[in-house]
C-alpha cells in the first residue's frame, strides 16, 4: 500500500515594486532574471500568526517590533540559522535550486500554518536580453528602451562629485539604504551585455505610518547623483493600501527604517501564510527550494512630480531618460514532504507556476 505523501507548498514572493511619494514609475517594466542572487538568513515554521492582523493597521515601529516575536510566529521551530547566498536566477523553472536548513526541528504531531524568513536587504541582479541582444524597455523615452543592468559603483551615490564631502561619505556603504541610483539608458541599437547590479530595499515606511515621522530617501536623477530629491518610499500589503508593494504574498514584513531598534538594519523578516497546513509525521521531512524569476527585474523612468502647495503631484508626461532598477518578482517554493524514497521526484513544482 503506498502511503499518501504529507506536504506544505508555500509560495513566497517579495516585491521590490512600491510606490513612493515624490516620484511616480509611470514609465515601467518587467523582465526575466539571468541573475538573481539572494542571501537566506533564516527560515522558520509556525504553528500560526496573527502578522495579517497587526500589518492592516499598524506603523512601522509596531511591525518592528512585534516581527521577530511568537506573535507573529507562534512556537517556531527553526529549519535554518545561517547565511547562504542563493543565485535563483541561473535555474531552470521547476529544478530544486538549493537545499537550506534542517528540519529534525519539527515537532511530531504538530501542525505548521506558517512561515517567518529573514533575507538580507542586499540583492543582485542582471536582466536577461532578449533575442536581439536588448535589454528592458520602460515603454517612456527611447533613451530608456533598452535599458541594461550596470554594475554599481560609489560614483552612483555622488563619490566622484566636485562637491562631494571629505571624508568618504557619499558611497553605496553609507547611503545604500537611504539614496536610489540610477543608469543611464542604453543606445536603444546597442546589443551589448548587462552586467549583475547591486540593488537595496531602501528605508522606508508602512502606508499607515505618518511620513512626517522617518527620514525621506533620495531619490537620483542622474547617474553621478548630482541631481535628485527627496521623496518618501511606501511599504504596503494590501491591494487597498497602495496597489503594491508586498500585497502579493506576505502577510506581513518588518518596514526597513533608520529609527528601528528591533530588525538588524541589514534584515528584512517576512511572514507568510502556507497554502496548505503540514502536520510533521513519522519521521522528520524532507525539504526542497524551487524559485521563479520570470518577472525578477524591475526598471522605470522616473517620472518627476511637483509640488504645488505641498501636494506631490504626478506628471504622467515626465520622462527623465534613466534607469532605475530594482528587484521585482521573486517567487519560492518550498516543499516538506515525509522523508521516503517513493515521494514526489526532486524539483517537482506540483502546482505551482511562477508569475
Amino acid at each position: 500500500m503506498i502511503k499518501k505523501i504529507n506536504l506544505f507548498i508555500l509560495t513566497l514572493v517579495i516585491i521590490f515594486m512600491n510606490t513612493q511619494y515624490a516620484y511616480a514609475y509611470v514609465h515601467k517594466n518587467w523582465a526575466q532574471a539571468e541573475v538573481l542572487k539572494i542571501i537566506f538568513r533564516k527560515l522558520e515554521v509556525c504553528t500560526g500568526s496573527n502578522a495579517l492582523e497587526w500589518a492592516t493597521k499598524e506603523v512601522s515601529y509596531w511591525l518592528n517590533e512585534r516581527a521577530l516575536t511568537d506573535e507573529f510566529c507562534n512556537e517556531p521551530a527553526i529549519i535554518a540559522d545561517y547565511d547562504k547566498e542563493v543565485d535563483v536566477g541561473s535555474v531552470k523553472r521547476g529544478r530544486a535550486a538549493a537545499n537550506y536548513g534542517d528540519t529534525r526541528n519539527l515537532k511530531f504531531g504538530k501542525t505548521y500554518t506558517h512561515a517567518r524568513l529573514t533575507v538580507s536587504r542586499k540583492f543582485i541582479i542582471k536582466n536577461l536580453l532578449d533575442e536581439n541582444g536588448k535589454g528592458i524597455d520602460t515603454g517612456g523615452s527611447d533613451e530608456t528602451s533598452n535599458c541594461k543592468t550596470k554594475t554599481l559603483t560609489d560614483g552612483m551615490y555622488g563619490f566622484n562629485l566636485p562637491s562631494a564631502p571629505s571624508p568618504n561619505t557619499w558611497t553605496e556603504e553609507v547611503y545604500k539604504y537611504d539614496t536610489i541610483p540610477v543608469v543611464d539608458g542604453a543606445d536603444p541599437d546597442d546589443t551589448g551585455p548587462s552586467e549583475e547590479m547591486t540593488v537595496y530595499y531602501v528605508n522606508g515606511i508602512s502606508d499607515d505610518d505618518d511620513e512626517d515621522e522617518y527620514s525621506k530617501s533620495y531619490f537620483c536623477l542622474d547617474e553621478e547623483c548630482g541631481t535628485g530629491g527627496l521623496g518618501v518610499w511606501w511599504y504596503c500589503f494590501l491591494e487597498e493600501g497602495c496597489s503594491s508593494g508586498l500585497n502579493k504574498g506576505a502577510i506581513g514584513m518588518s518596514i526597513p527604517t533608520d529609527q528601528d531598534n528591533f530588525i538588524p538594519k541589514d534584515d528584512i523578516v517576512l511572514i507568510f501564510k502556507l497554502k496548505n497546513p503540514y502536520t510533521v509525521k513519522e519521521i522528520a521531512p524532507r525539504l526542497k527550494l524551487s524559485f521563479g524569476t520570470k518577472k525578477g527585474v524591475a526598471v522605470n523612468e522616473v517620472g518627476v512630480s511637483a509640488n504645488r502647495e505641498n501636494n506631490w503631484v504626478v506628471d504622467p508626461e515626465a520622462k527623465d531618460g534613466k534607469c532605475q532598477f530594482r528587484m521585482g518578482y521573486f517567487h519560492v517554493l518550498i516543499q516538506l514532504r515525509n522523508g521516503r524514497k517513493n515521494g514526489p521526484k526532486t524539483g517537482d513544482w506540483l502546482g505551482f507556476e511562477p508569475g
